[in-house]
């Protein structure tokens, strides 16, 4: 299976590479081929055709980094501050995605929670809150590498 899926993946790498160079300049091809493969392969899970979830959940998460860098470059830095419950939401989404059950209420009161702690961080005047809030900020920057 996993080679049908690598086939695909480099399928619509080649079809992105022509897309790119007539019609789409701003485009990430290896975006496009992996998030393509996850659609595709989610719609044939939800048929019955296909049954890694492994696979799946695997390109599902690449997707979700992807994305989160994405944002990350786009957003005021300020906005940083939300690095976790932002990841966090999309992986509850992409593992709704795939079918499974979850606790709603629980799930989302404990993303609003840190949604608020980190709103709550974001104007602290204190100096531990300034700095957790700085450290927050910091976190997936390039500097920290």
């Amino acid at each position: 299976m996993l080679q049908y899926v690598l086939l695909l993946i480099t399928g619509l790498f080649v079809l992105g590479l022509i897309i790119k160079n007539t019609l789409v300049r701003q485009l990430c091809v290896l975006c496009l081929s992996i998030s393509g493969s996850w659609i595709i392969l989610l719609t044939l899970y939800r048929l019955g055709y296909f049954h890694n979830q492994v696979l799946l959940a695997m390109l599902m998460g690449q997707s979700i980094t992807g994305i989160f860098y994405l944002a990350r470059r786009h957003v005021a830095k300020i906005l940083h501050i939300f690095t976790l419950p932002f990841f966090l939401c999309l992986t509850v989404v992409a593992y709704w995605a795939v079918g499974e059950r979850v606790a709603f209420v629980p799930i989302l009161g404990f993303l609003t929670a840190l949604w608020v702690i980190g709103y709550v961080l974001l104007l602290s005047s204190n100096d531990v809150g300034k700095r957790t809030a700085k450290t927050i900020m910091q976190c997936c920057s390039e500097s920290d590498q």
